[in-house]
């Protein structure tokens, strides 16, 4: 059960559903808080303690709150609904840091915004309490819809912002980003080629996709040698090291996500460049957008799997046409910026009367942006036409 308790002399503001639209009214009249949510959310209200409240109780998280706490403040309250546990936010290195975050529910109704970490919500709209006037809803997911547990037909006019990955998100967090070296840097490539005496590598612990690149990887396995490593892997002894220490022995890092989706671009292929491989990806063509040029190879660019597999066959035992994967590091470098996501958030906080928007449906955002699907579902590019020599 829920238990809010609220001072009955305060001026609330109280939802009231009428004629399909939202209005809101105040009240200080607790008859007509009763007539108000009669029909929108099961509760009792009842007389409280001596000091004069009253008791709101609902079934769903428990919570507690006193509108004594809801004061005018500069910082930004965010109640984070469902935090995964490895989640760690840091405000204090953000130009707008006047942030604070709180997985502690009865901070629901005082929160300035309410994150819902959408892979794992688990909960429909209807199960939720009353949205609080002015607060802000965030949908975030770094990961496809197919990794998604939570459908979201229902959660219509919920959400105000997005934060994902994806380019029009309204907070945009990229795994990982390209930046312009400032004065070109001097390597000796020819070092990296002469440490490599292994063909490809795959880390992977996702072993069956809705993008098939298991499939895939099994048709490029005819013609180039594929070390299989993680939960994946077809060995019994595995090797513990992980794959930025082993990537300096092979030339390739098989890169390819789970999904085939818009913008879906991991740490599989940004934060793998650094450690001197050279990554093959397999996704939607904005690869270009999101990686430096001539920094990897993209099976898009090859008519089958067989026309790949034996151009990396000669490429890797062609040391001048390999290193030439390696020039861009004179002119980039590779980041992972961990708090972009976290600063923007907090930026947009305080200047959220300039940013106002409602997802009238976000389903239809998550999975057909623009009317088009965001995943490719039924891959196209399995084409086997190998030929034994």
């Amino acid at each position: 059960m829920i238990m809010f308790i609220i001072q009955p002399q305060a001026l609330f503001r109280l939802y009231k559903e009428k004629q399909g639209q939202n209005i809101y009214q105040n009240t200080t009249n607790l008859s007509d808080f009763k007539v108000i949510y009669k029909g929108i959310i099961n509760i009792k209200i009842k007389a409280g303690k001596k000091i004069g409240s009253y008791a709101v109780k609902y079934k769903g998280m428990p919570a507690e709150y006193n509108l004594e706490k809801n004061k005018m403040s500069d910082k930004k309250l965010i109640l984070f609904f469902n935090r995964p546990s490895d989640f760690h936010w840091a405000f204090n290195k953000c130009e707008f840091n006047k942030c604070e975050y709180t997985d502690d529910k009865s901070d629901y109704l005082i929160s300035d915004a309410i994150l819902f970490h959408a892979p794992y919500v688990h909960r429909k709209l209807k199960d939720l309490p009353p949205k609080p006037n002015g607060q802000i809803w965030v949908y975030m997911s770094q990961e496809p819809p197919s990794e998604t547990f939570t459908s979201y037909k229902d959660w219509i006019n919920a959400f105000n912002w997005t934060w994902s990955n994806r380019r029009d998100s309204d907070i945009y967090d990229p795994y990982g980003e390209v930046q312009v070296n400032s004065i070109p840097l001097k390597l000796n490539f020819s070092d990296i080629f002469k440490m490599k005496n292994k063909t490809a590598l795959w880390f992977v612990s996702h072993c069956k996709t809705r993008a098939r690149r298991e499939d895939y990887v099994k048709l490029l396995q005819k013609y180039i040698d594929v070390d299989i490593l993680g939960r994946c892997s077809y060995n019994s002894k595995r090797d513990k090291r992980d794959k930025y220490t082993l990537a300096k022995f092979y030339k390739f890092h098989i890169s390819f996500e789970n999904s085939l989706c818009k913008d879906y671009i991991t740490e599989k292929s940004l934060h793998i460049l650094p450690s001197s491989i050279v990554p093959i990806v397999r996704g939607e063509p904005t690869s270009e957008l999101f990686l430096p040029p001539g920094s990897y190879i993209d099976t898009k660019n090859f008519k089958s799997s067989s026309q790949l597999g034996k151009y990396l066959k000669e490429l890797a035992i062609n040391e001048t046409e390999y290193i030439q994967y390696f020039k861009w590091k004179k002119y980039y470098n590779v980041f992972q910026n961990g708090r972009r996501g976290t600063c923007s958030f907090c930026k947009l906080l305080h200047t959220a009367q300039h940013h106002r928007v409602l997802y009238n449906d976000i389903d239809a955002w998550i999975n057909n942006p623009g009317g088009k699907p965001l995943c490719i579902n039924n891959p196209q590019d399995l084409i086997d036409d190998y030929k034994s020599t």
